[in-house]
């Protein structure tokens, strides 16, 4: 089975023959002689000669017609020798005044670019390079889902033969079950008769069991009755124990917890008795271990002082006053704070309170009247006209 890769190489290769490269062939540049010999003359270009080189000499004017004209030869002889007596002209006029090397190179690539046939011919080997190109992306993704399909088929083809096998096996083995039932069946009648022989043999067997479980859970019986009466004997004597020994018994237990009672609060009487002893004597131990580390440290400073000068001395007293002074004063100015924020807050109660004070000097003007609330009831007093009695 040919791959799809090398079909396409060989319709490649098939077009690429057959394809028609006449247009881009080369044509002949000269025909035969009339004597009948086959070779061709040479060449003549329209082309001026190579002059010698001599410098770059000042660029000569050419018509337009002279650098237009085509590089092919002439097919017919007239008129090659018309072109050859031009070429000789134009060879004559390019000897008195030569151009530079450089300037006939650039004129030979500007000719031949602007030749069609080159231009037509460099189109086409665009086209096949990237018809080429176009190709071979084409045989690579053909060679990718080439691969991709063989894939699938290759796991297909397992699947299938896979699936094929386990139902060959499973039918072989249905087939070997149905033979062997078929060859059993007669078989199968004795089986079941020996099956029910030694189910009644186990029949036989539980019930020898069974009796045999049956005297032990008699026995068993026998000993819970025993001691059951055991029981009710212990029972009975410990109800004569509650009725006779345990008021007794309840009395001296609760003349006993009496008594720890009172040895507990006792013991705590005297628990606190120590530990007010004790708190004062370690109050006195300790009022007596400042003391004497106070004399020490007073005794030392005494004799330290003695080594500082009078003027130090003195700067240190006016130290303590002044921080005296420093205390007392930031206790007096946190109480005048305290003072200024209470004055505050009542400048501030007796500013919301304030009524009017034209009502408050000229009460005998302004008479007092109740505000009369959205929930109170109003009587109108209107002096109503009474008729006389007549």
């Amino acid at each position: 089975m040919a791959s799809p890769t090398s079909c396409l190489v060989k319709s490649l290769q098939e077009e690429f023959r057959n394809a028609d490269y006449s247009r881009w062939a080369r044509q002949d540049r000269g025909r035969s002689r009339p004597g009948g010999q086959g070779t061709r003359p040479a060449p003549q270009s329209s082309l001026p000669p190579i002059p010698s080189p001599a410098g770059c000499h000042p660029r000569t004017t050419m018509s337009r017609q002279e650098v237009n004209r085509p590089l092919s030869p002439p097919a017919d002889p007239q008129q090659h020798t018309h072109t050859s007596v031009g070429s000789q002209s134009s060879t004559a006029r390019v000897l008195e005044s030569p151009a530079s090397s450089a300037c006939r190179h650039l004129w030979r690539k500007k000719a031949v670019e602007s030749d069609p046939k080159v231009l037509q011919k460099r189109d086409n080997i665009r086209v096949l390079k990237f018809l080429i190109r176009s190709r071979k992306q084409a045989i690579a993704e053909f060679e990718k889902h080439y691969a991709a399909l063989q894939e699938t088929n290759l796991r297909l083809a397992q699947e299938i033969r896979e699936e094929d096998r386990i139902s060959a096996v499973r039918a072989r083995e249905f087939l070997n079950q149905h033979e062997k039932l078929g060859d059993s069946i007669g078989g199968f009648d004795g089986w079941s008769r020996s099956q029910i022989g030694k189910a009644k043999a186990d029949l036989e067997e539980t019930e020898s069991t069974l009796k045999k479980g049956l005297q032990g859970l008699e026995e068993q019986l026998n000993k819970l009755k025993t001691e059951v009466c055991e029981a009710q004997t212990e029972l009975h004597t410990l109800k004569t124990y509650k009725d006779k020994q345990y008021p007794v018994k309840a009395l001296r237990i609760a003349e006993m917890q009496r008594e720890i009672v009172k040895l507990q609060e006792t013991h705590q009487d005297e628990r606190e008795d120590i530990q007010l002893l004790a708190q004062s004597e370690m109050g006195k131990l300790e009022k007596s271990f400042r003391r004497t580390e106070d004399e020490m440290l007073s005794a030392v400073a005494e004799e330290k002082m003695t080594y500082i000068p009078p003027g130090v001395e003195h700067m240190l007293f006016h130290n303590s006053v002044m921080k005296k002074e420093i205390e007392l004063h930031q206790k007096m100015i946190s109480e005048l704070e305290e003072k200024t924020q209470a004055l505050e807050k009542t400048v501030q109660q007796l500013q919301q309170s304030r009524a009017d004070i034209r009502k408050e000097i000229f009460c005998d003007v302004f008479p007092r009247r109740d505000k009369c609330a959205p929930d109170m009831d109003v009587t109108l007093n209107i002096p109503r006209e009474e008729w006389l009695p007549i």
